[in-house]
């Protein structure tokens, strides 16, 4: 885990060089268009990993509702990673029903310089 959890914090870090200025406001699935695809693919696979090395160890726990909340965000992040940037199949699944409470803490900018 700890591992994954560094090689994530580097492939971050390189997108956000290779991008410069622009690339702190930039949405993380915005990284995969370009010339630095495959670079802007690696920290979905790497959160996908995380996300299901923690399902895995939930379960061995007995945790079978962390297990499944985790199962489901891994899911859903393949989704977001298998589509465009702008299609309503990448957009709409994160505005679905809040797991948390009703606090997703989700924010929206539209100020993509």
């Amino acid at each position: 885990m700890k591992t994954v959890s560094v090689a994530l914090l580097l492939a971050l870090g390189a997108l956000h060089w290779i991008a410069g200025e622009r690339g702190i406001h930039q949405p993380l699935s915005m990284f995969r268009d370009g010339a630095h695809a495959w670079l802007g693919y690696l920290p979905f696979a790497l959160l996908v990993v995380v996300g299901a090395i923690m399902a895995r160890d939930s379960f061995r726990c007995g945790e079978c509702g962390v297990c499944a909340f985790y199962s489901q965000a891994v899911i859903l992040l393949i989704v977001i990673a298998a589509t465009p940037s702008w299609d309503s199949v990448h957009v709409l699944p994160p505005l679905g029903p809040p797991v948390n409470g009703g606090k997703t803490g989700l924010r929206f900018s539209t100020n993509l310089e």
